[in-house]
C-alpha cells in the first residue's frame, strides 16, 4: 500500500491545501509549497491527465506512466491555493463538490474537522459519551459508547497523526443514526457559540466558483448530495441522493458527471448498481495505492497524499 517509484499509473487525491494552522489542527493539510513539490515530483514522472486516463493506461498496462488529480468536497483552500498553481503549470483535475454545501448545509465530516480542531481526541470522546447519557432511555446506546484504549474496528485509512481516541471518534459518528449525531453536533456548536453557516462559507467553494472550476476546462464529478457514508443497502436513498447531486451539478456547469468518488470511501454492492443504473462509467475509492491492470471501474484506488511526501 502507499506509493513506491515503481508505480506507473496513479490518482492522487487531495482535501485541504494550506498551511497549517493552530484554529484548524484537526485538518491535517497540504501545505502549497508542498503541493507545488508534489506537482514537481510527479511531472517529472509521469503525463497528467484525467480519471480516465489513467484507467486507461492502467487496463491496457501503456507504457507512458499517467497521473491523475482529484480534490474531494471542492474546499475553498483548493480554489484559492492550488487552482492558480493548476492553471499556471496547465495541470487538469477532478473536483468532487459536495451539492448540499450549495443550500447552506455544513456536512457532517466537516462538522468533525471543526470540532477535532476545538477539542482533543480524548475530550470529543469525553463530550460524546456524555452526550449519551442524556438520551430517552428508549434508545440503546451501549453500541455506541466510544473506548478510549482500543481501536474500532472498520477504519479503513486512519491518519497516521491521529491517536486512538481521535481515530475512534470519527469512526462512531459515521455508524451513529443521523438524528443522534445531529443533536451532538447541535449540542456542542451551541456550547462554542459556533455558527454553522459561517463555518460552511469558510469552509467550501461557493456554486459560483465551481463554474468557475468547470469553465477553466477541470473536470466536475459527483461526490454524492449529503456525503453520508454508504454502508447501508437503501437503494431508493442511494439513488436518490445520487441523482440529487447530478441535477445539481448539471443545472450549475451544463454537464452531468460520470465519474463518482465515494463519500469516506465506503461503497458496496447497491452503491455500484445505482452508479451503473444513473450512467457513470468511473468511481474512486481511497484505497491508498496504484491503479493496476486488473481494478474495476467502479473500484478505482487513489493515493493519499501523504503518500508521496517522502519523495517530494
Amino acid at each position: 500500500m502507499g506509493f513506491s517509484t515503481a508505480d506507473r499509473h496513479i490518482i492522487i487525491n487531495y482535501h485541504y491545501i494550506e498551511e497549517p494552522r493552530e484554529d484548524r489542527r484537526g485538518i491535517y493539510p497540504c501545505a502549497p509549497a508542498e503541493f507545488e513539490r508534489q506537482l514537481d515530483f510527479v511531472s517529472r514522472r509521469f503525463r497528467f491527465g484525467g480519471v480516465e486516463d489513467v484507467f486507461a493506461a492502467a487496463r491496457s498496462d501503456g507504457r507512458t506512466p499517467v497521473a491523475a488529480l482529484t480534490f474531494d468536497d471542492c474546499l475553498r483552500s483548493q480554489f484559492e491555493n492550488a487552482v492558480p498553481i493548476l492553471i499556471r503549470r496547465g495541470i487538469p483535475a477532478t473536483f468532487f463538490p459536495i451539492t448540499s454545501t450549495f443550500a447552506g448545509l455544513l456536512p457532517p465530516a466537516h462538522k468533525i474537522h471543526f470540532l477535532r480542531s476545538s477539542f482533543s481526541g480524548e475530550e470529543l470522546v469525553k463530550l460524546f459519551n456524555t452526550f449519551l447519557a442524556t438520551l430517552d432511555g428508549a434508545r440503546d446506546v451501549s453500541t455506541w459508547r466510544i473506548p478510549l484504549d482500543r481501536r474500532l474496528p472498520g477504519q479503513e485509512r486512519p491518519h497516521k497523526a491521529e491517536d486512538v481516541p481521535t481515530a475512534n471518534f470519527k469512526e462512531m459518528l459515521l455508524a451513529v443514526p443521523e438524528e443522534v449525531k445531529e443533536i451532538f453536533f447541535r449540542s456542542v456548536f451551541a456550547k462554542l457559540g459556533v455558527n454553522e453557516e459561517q463555518v460552511r462559507r469558510e469552509f467550501f467553494m461557493s456554486p459560483l466558483e465551481v463554474c468557475e472550476l468547470s469553465r477553466r476546462g477541470f473536470t466536475i464529478g459527483n461526490h454524492s448530495h449529503t456525503h453520508l457514508s454508504y454502508r447501508n443497502d437503501d437503494q431508493m436513498f442511494l439513488s436518490q441522493d445520487l441523482a440529487m447531486a447530478g441535477r445539481l451539478l448539471e443545472e450549475l456547469v451544463g454537464v452531468r458527471p460520470n465519474v463518482f468518488s465515494y463519500p469516506h470511501g465506503r461503497y458496496n454492492h447497491a452503491m455500484v448498481a445505482s452508479l451503473k443504473a444513473q450512467g457513470f462509467r468511473y468511481a474512486v475509492t481511497i484505497e491508498n495505492r496504484a491503479v493496476g491492470p486488473t481494478d474495476a471501474p467502479f473500484a478505482i484506488p487513489r493515493l493519499d497524499t501523504n503518500a508521496l511526501k517522502p519523495y517530494a
